[in-house]
């Protein structure tokens, strides 16, 4: 009796995972997700509106900043999978999965047989990359939905630590973490400007892989995944 309880029960969480990119959110009846910010037909669109200036998330009317460039990660476009993700194949991704994988939210398979960070964030955010999220909103107690909103991106960011506090830097800042498997390896910089009135931090980019880590790669709505190596 309890085999087949935990079964139902674990087959209706699949349902609810499988139906998780494609249903919204509306409590308030506005038309639009309320953890998102979509409309139903913006959800779940698979032709997009191209990035300009006036759209530089594209289809996404909330977000505004595509390419990492001010200080918080919570204005970044949002990512969520194929086919309504117009992001998922980007360099956000590298960095959200990055955060996934190092804080450990990533399948047990994904540790094993000597793989790396560099493995698991690899720009694509499919299945892998969402079960990690779906995890990670979890242990945060934040809404569960599998996408990497404005909630999602600053609970992301926060993860984050300056490797860095002992060495006097007035161009950026290194982020990654200390403990974990990818203790001690830089994973992002944050532009800062120092002047006689104080320091002033701006955007972020990625670090590369290694042993390329000293240099950066876009943290940004594109494609690039060779500017990693």
């Amino acid at each position: 009796m309890e085999m087949a309880f935990r079964t139902v029960w674990m087959m209706t969480l699949m349902m609810m995972v499988l139906t998780i990119s494609t249903a919204i959110v509306d409590w308030d009846e506005d038309g639009e997700d309320d953890i998102t910010f979509l409309s139903e037909s913006e959800a779940n669109a698979t032709t997009f509106v191209e990035v300009s200036l006036e759209n530089p998330c594209g289809s996404q009317r909330f977000a505004s900043d595509n390419d990492s460039s001010t200080p918080d990660w919570n204005d970044n476009c949002l990512v969520k999978r194929q086919p309504a993700g117009q992001f998922a194949d980007s360099m956000f991704s590298v960095g959200i999965q990055r955060v996934l994988f190092c804080s450990g939210f990533a399948e047990p398979a994904d540790y094993a047989d000597g793989k790396d960070y560099t493995d698991f964030a690899e720009g694509e955010y499919g299945p892998r990359s969402e079960t990690a999220a779906i995890a990670f909103q979890q242990a945060e107690v934040i809404a569960v939905d599998g996408i990497v909103g404005p909630q999602t991106w600053g609970r992301l960011q926060e993860r984050v630590e300056r490797l860095d506090d002992d060495i006097p830097n007035d161009t950026s800042h290194t982020y990654g973490f200390s403990t974990g498997v990818c203790a001690g390896i830089p994973m992002f910089y944050q532009s800062v400007t120092t002047s006689n009135a104080g320091t002033v931090v701006g955007g972020w980019t990625l670090a590369r892989n290694e042993p390329n880590e000293t240099q950066t790669a876009p943290f940004s709505y594109l494609y690039l995944i060779s500017q990693l190596y």
